[in-house]
């Protein structure tokens, strides 16, 4: 492990927040999942799905911090999805593609105050 080089942009912390993945499917309906998040920075989240997600798959992404009255929509993109040893679980890591302009502000204020109150 000791040679694998930190490829992230942004500080990461470790903070469920809810969240729905909804999944466009073949035949134009949408999948919801309901998770929450591992770990969150401004760029992309980690959750732990029971189900594997095909690499680049699109999504659309809601998430509902407790602090924040309406959900933050974002649309993103799987980036990984690996079995959890031991587990019929998937550590999925979803890249932030575009935060809607109106959450935006809202969302990247969230994520500082959250930061700088755990350190």
């Amino acid at each position: 492990m000791d040679n694998m080089k930190e490829r992230r942009q942004y500080i990461r912390t470790e903070l469920p927040i809810p969240a729905i993945i909804r999944i466009k499917q073949q035949n134009n309906t949408m999948e919801e999942i309901n998770t929450q998040s591992k770990n969150i920075s401004a760029q992309g989240m980690m959750v732990e799905l029971d189900k594997k997600l095909a690499e680049e798959t699109d999504i659309e992404l809601n998430l509902m911090p407790k602090s924040s009255s309406n959900p933050i929509h974002i649309i993103a993109r799987i980036t990984r999805s690996t079995k959890i040893e031991g587990k019929s679980l998937y550590t999925t890591g979803i890249s932030f593609v575009k935060i809607e302009e109106d959450n935006k502000n809202s969302f990247l204020k969230f994520l500082c105050d959250t930061i700088y109150k755990l350190s």
